[in-house]
């Protein structure tokens, strides 16, 4: 039950948050995803430049996107994240990510690379015995740890950009935050991401408003376990 109301309140924050400035709040949304696939494009077609050098190509654009989508991807946390300070978020806030760029690189790999790593073992297996059912079995079966770390690790990256923590101590963080949280993260999310979708039924245009809540009801999740965690 306390699950369920921290939820609600979680959730009624994030639109209570939205309707106080909607127009800011929606234009910082859609300027992230300008800026995104212009950006995008422009790299795109810097990589097409390098067509004699497929590899090279490829590379350059898979480490620019990820720059990129971290940098933007920051800067609209950090909009949503003044909420917690009381403050009131300012679109120059999206592109004011960069002392925190490379720490935001590095836990998305070191991230990756542990979820990958649990995996691991059943994807060598899958690999090597192809007609066997076993190694799919343990493939579905380590799919559990990877998610369940996954999810403890949820709040690293806004610990990260609102307590200024290195990586490793953002994610140790995430994990004491979470301890005997983890269905209520799951529950926030599953309600989250239904939020978030539900933009799409206004003929997509009002993902512009859903995804913006959805921002401010992850921030006050991360400041919810923060809070119980220091209590």
């Amino acid at each position: 039950m306390k699950a369920l109301a921290l939820c609600r309140d979680i959730t009624v924050s994030g639109f209570r948050t939205f309707a106080e400035n909607p127009w800011r709040s929606m234009g910082v949304v859609l300027l992230f995803l300008l800026c995104f696939f212009a950006a995008n494009q422009i790299v795109r077609f810097a990589a097409q430049s390098l067509s004699g050098v497929p590899v090279a190509g490829s590379l350059l654009f898979g480490l620019l996107s990820a720059a990129i989508t971290g940098y933007l991807m920051a800067g609209l946390l950090l909009f949503h994240l003044s909420i917690l300070s009381n403050t009131r978020g300012e679109i120059r806030q999206l592109f004011q990510a960069g002392p925190y760029l490379l720490r935001i690189l590095g836990l998305q790999l070191l991230s990756s690379a542990a979820f990958i790593l649990f995996l691991a073992p059943a994807l060598i297996a899958v690999a090597n015995f192809p007609q066997d059912r076993w190694p799919m079995v343990l493939l579905y079966t380590s799919l559990i740890p990877a998610i369940w770390f996954t999810i403890r690790n949820s709040l690293s990256v806004l610990i990260l950009l609102h307590e200024n923590t290195g990586i490793l101590s953002a994610i140790i963080r995430s994990f004491a935050y979470s301890k005997n949280r983890v269905w209520l993260l799951v529950l926030n999310f599953f309600i989250l991401v239904i939020v978030y979708l539900s933009g799409f039924l206004l003929l997509g245009v009002g993902v512009l408003a859903t995804a913006s809540i959805s921002m401010s009801m992850y921030c006050q999740l991360y400041a919810s376990c923060a809070s119980e965690t220091a209590t």
